[in-house]
C-alpha cells in the first residue's frame, strides 16, 4: 500500500460525525502486520519464552511455549482533540524471576505489552511498552518491522482479541 493509499483509506475511516475511526478488518490486519515489533527475547531458560495462554489440569492459566503467539487488539485515544487509533500487542511468559526478596514483579505469569499509536493520517507516533503488572512504562521510536526473532526463530500465531 503507498503512502497515498494508506491516506486515503484512514481518511475514509475518520469520515463520521464522531471522528472515530472505523478500519476494515482488513485494513487493520495490514495495519498490524506492518507496525508489528520484533520481539528479541532473551531465552536463558523455559520462563522466558513467547506462549499462548492456556488452562492447565487444575483449571490455573499457563503458557504452552510449542505454541508461541502475539494477542493483538486494537483501542483509541483521545490526544489533541482526535481521536486515535492505538494498535496494542500483548506476549505472555511462563514467569519473571524474582530479583529479591520484596521483588513485586517476579512470580508465575509474565507479559509485555507494545502499543502503537497512529495518527489521524496514518503516522506512527512514539510507542509505549510496559509490563501488565507494574506502573513502569517506557516511550520508544523505532522502525516499523513485521517479524519475530527469539533464539529459535518461530513464527508466532497473531490472535486478534475482540
Amino acid at each position: 500500500m503507498t503512502r497515498q493509499e494508506a491516506a486515503d483509506r484512514f481518511a475514509k475511516a475518520y469520515c463520521n460525525p464522531l471522528q472515530i475511526p472505523l478500519f476494515e478488518t482488513e485494513l487493520l490486519d495490514r495495519l498490524f502486520v506492518q507496525f508489528a515489533p520484533v520481539w528479541k527475547i532473551d531465552t536463558r531458560n523455559e520462563t522466558d519464552k513467547i506462549g499462548t495462554v492456556t488452562l492447565d489440569a487444575d483449571g490455573k492459566p499457563s503458557i504452552d511455549t510449542e505454541k508461541p503467539t502475539v494477542y493483538v487488539k486494537h483501542a483509541y485515544t483521545r490526544f489533541h482533540d482526535e481521536n486515535l487509533l492505538q494498535l496494542i500487542y500483548q506476549v505472555w511468559m511462563l514467569a519473571r524471576k524474582k530479583t529479591g526478596t520484596f521483588d513485586l514483579y517476579g512470580g508465575k505469569l509474565d507479559s509485555v505489552i507494545w502499543r502503537v499509536t497512529l495518527s489521524s493520517k496514518g503516522y506512527r507516533s512514539p510507542t509505549t511498552a510496559f509490563m501488565p503488572a507494574s506502573v513502569i512504562t517506557n516511550c520508544f521510536r523505532q522502525k516499523a518491522s513485521s517479524h519475530y526473532q527469539t533464539q529459535t526463530e518461530r513464527k508466532p500465531c497473531y490472535r486478534r482479541i475482540e
